[in-house]
């Protein structure tokens, strides 16, 4: 309660020293890890110490992040992780989500380039792990980080001076990584995320995520036991399409509606009617009206073949 009561400054002198506190004892007394973690949540968290934060400096923030992410609390969990192990995981992701957000608002360029490193951080807990409380709250902190602060990386986005992946093209990637087989349990938790990654990039880096649509494409399934996978990746692609606008998105993964009966997407077209918007007359004559045209000449032909024989 005392710590709604300072100023910005000296806020800024308590969360340098929680930060402190929190390396120096590396997650090996939980219980004081937890209520380091609860008194930061309070700080940043808390209404009533809304004005003294908005003067917070960004380097305090940046402190505090580093050490939430060097826990090794985060890097351990497992399915055998306790009951009250996941809560504190809990605090320590819906902590690490509000402080990268805030940082974001103070300094993007320093929030953008710690970006990379707590998707790296916060995605194992959707892999890993199967306690659905730390799979909901994690879901929805990288929801929240990747709807606010991907926007702003990409804004400011540079490579490094080795041409080694900029910040952008190393969150798709961790993204795109997850979609192997290995994971496929974690799937309809890591789609919705992975649209809002393409909404979020939207149409000036669209390059950035064509594989990653790609990759969400070769998902599709006509199998009864995936169905809710089958509602997820509609959800995505659907983001997808917002993002990148329907022409970008339909040149990265194309309808075939022109090829092989079996390789046509036409279960691609309910996606497109409901999500697409300010769509030029000019693509559904280029992309919709030609293949449509082709499908009803062949459907008409295998009813004449399946009338004759």
């Amino acid at each position: 309660q005392l710590l709604t009561l300072l100023n910005g400054t000296a806020l800024s002198t308590v969360i340098e020293c929680m930060s402190d506190l929190l390396i120096q004892t590396n997650g090996k007394q939980p219980l004081l890890t937890t209520l380091v973690v609860d008194c930061a949540k309070s700080v940043l968290m808390g209404r009533a110490t809304s004005t003294a934060t908005s003067s917070l400096g960004a380097k305090p923030l940046e402190s505090l992040l580093k050490a939430l992410m060097q826990l090794p609390n985060l890097s351990a969990v497992t399915t055998a992780t306790a009951a009250h192990e996941v809560d504190a995981l809990v605090s320590i992701t819906n902590l690490l989500q509000h402080t990268l957000m805030q940082l974001s608002t103070l300094n993007p360029s320093s929030s953008s380039r710690l970006l990379p490193n707590v998707y790296h951080v916060l995605l194992p807990l959707l892999t890993e792990t199967n306690h659905e409380a730390l799979i909901f709250a994690t879901s929805q902190a990288l929801t929240d980080i990747t709807r606010t602060c991907l926007p702003l990386a990409t804004a400011v986005d540079y490579a490094a001076i080795d041409g080694s992946p900029s910040i952008v093209q190393r969150v798709v990637l961790s993204l795109q990584n997850l979609f192997n087989i290995r994971y496929q349990h974690a799937w309809p938790v890591l789609l919705p995320i992975a649209g809002v990654c393409c909404q979020a990039i939207g149409k000036t880096a669209a390059e950035y995520v064509s594989q990653l649509v790609q990759v969400m494409g070769g998902l599709h399934s006509n199998r009864p036991e995936d169905e809710f996978q089958e509602q997820q990746l509609g959800v995505a692609l659907g983001l997808a399409i917002q993002g990148m606008g329907p022409e970008q998105f339909f040149n990265v993964l194309t309808l075939n509606l022109d090829g092989a009966w079996e390789d046509a997407r036409v279960w691609l077209l309910p996606i497109l009617r409901k999500h697409a918007s300010e769509c030029p007359l000019s693509f559904f004559a280029r992309n919709i009206i030609p293949g449509a045209k082709l499908l009803a000449v062949r459907l008409y032909m295998n009813c004449v073949c399946i009338y004759l024989h």
